[in-house]
């Protein structure tokens, strides 16, 4: 229990509806941000200056309504308790509420503490089709309201020690980007110092062939069991992802043999992103009957030549990127049809110098991974640590004695 006084929202803040104006160009790409739930997610918790969309005054004047700085903005729907302080006018969608302080108040204190309830606002949705916290469930929660000197006082706390905890966050976070970058760095090196001869991918497979397109496949075609669909996002790097399973009928399954795949085949993202690269590859693992879906080919590799896990790793790493990037020379970057994937220069390396590549990767991913989900977890904790500290802080439970 707090030792301040609670209060419903509505005591304490105007709440003010947001809402969408229409496609009208006229009303879109001025100079008001607009917020929706997705971009109070990108920041939570913290202050938010620009939005991916934006209005125009005639767009904010026919459709929504804005905050001014200094105001918190809280998601009400998809999902529930996301909540960010705008730093300057700030418009926003029906998936959102304004809180405009009614009287004076440390709007940082109340970020801080609308942050720690967000559990508790998503426990007063109501909805069949997706929850929504409506305006007056929100306007009716309780906050408490200690004077405005402790509220300074704890929110100046509170900027201190959470910086600090988020910047042990951060740290971890970057040891775990500089352990898959160490790890790919040593990869390309071993690939590299052992020749500098390359030739065509064509070289070292017997059968490649893509996914089917346009109507040869579509959502309707998918089904509950079956046949197992491999789409982009189950090919990472150089690591199948079980992930997101997709399936259709046996019976269509038969009639799209051709682009069937069996263990072992070498899977190939012919469409890149920010994350994952066009070019990158993984090895197929026992899937059962299965086919790749369009911007997904599956090759059968000569194993007289070459095996599936060292094409993999090597076209998954960053100068297997780069080949992919010069096949594709004059053309989108982010994507490959199935003449340039065969044209992506492989080195010449002998099959056992492979085989110890690929042994020796295996070895320090493994040891990687095991680093990484270390770091993963202590920052779950430091996570779980920060919101009970502002928890703690916000309902007079921590002895801070600058607000005693």
């Amino acid at each position: 229990m707090s030792r301040w006084p609670a209060l419903a929202i509505r005591r304490v803040f105007h709440l003010v509806n947001g809402g969408t104006p229409t496609s009208d160009p006229a009303n879109w790409d001025g100079a008001v941000p607009w917020a929706t739930p997705v971009d109070l997610a990108f920041v939570n918790g913290a202050t938010l200056s620009a939005t991916q969309r934006s209005l125009t005054e005639e767009g904010l004047a026919n459709g929504s309504r804005a905050v001014p700085a200094g105001s918190l903005i809280v998601s009400t729907r998809a999902p529930i308790g996301y909540v960010a302080e705008a730093s300057r006018p700030i418009a926003f969608n029906q998936g959102c509420r304004g809180l405009v302080p009614s009287h004076a108040v440390d709007i940082r204190f109340f970020r801080y503490q609308l942050s720690a309830m967000s559990e508790r606002l998503a426990a007063l949705g109501q909805g069949s089709t997706f929850l929504e916290l409506s305006g007056g469930a929100l306007a009716g929660a309780p906050v408490v309201v200690p004077p405005l000197s402790v509220q300074s006082a704890i929110a100046d706390y509170l900027d201190r020690e959470t910086a600090r905890i988020d910047s042990l966050i951060a740290a971890k976070k970057r040891m775990v980007e500089l352990l898959t970058e160490r790890f790919w760095s040593d990869v390309t090196h071993r690939v590299a110092s052992r020749t500098s001869t390359f030739v065509p991918l064509r070289r070292y497979i017997t059968r490649i062939t893509d996914g089917p397109f346009g109507s040869s496949l579509t959502s309707s075609d998918y089904a509950d069991s079956g046949a197992r669909v491999v789409r982009l996002g189950n090919l990472g790097l150089a690591e199948f992802r079980p992930g997101d399973a997709a399936y259709i009928s046996c019976d269509y399954y038969l009639t799209l043999q051709r682009h069937r795949v069996r263990k072992g085949d070498l899977l190939i993202g012919g469409l890149g992103d920010n994350n994952n690269h066009v070019g990158r590859a993984c090895v197929a693992p026992d899937l059962g009957p299965a086919i790749v879906k369009a911007d997904c080919y599956c090759a059968h590799v000569d194993d007289s030549r070459a095996t599936a896990e060292f094409l993999a790793l090597y076209l998954s790493s960053p100068l297997g990127a780069w080949g992919a990037a010069w096949a594709a020379r004059g053309t989108t970057r982010s994507r490959i049809n199935l003449d340039i994937a065969k044209d992506i220069p492989v080195p010449t390396i002998a099959l056992s110098a492979q085989t110890e590549i690929v042994a020796g990767a295996r070895r320090d991913r493994a040891r990687a991974e095991t680093l990484s989900r270390r770091l993963n977890s202590q920052n779950t904790l430091l996570q779980e640590r920060r919101q009970a500290f502002v928890t703690a802080a916000v309902t007079g439970q921590l002895d801070i004695p600058e607000a005693a």
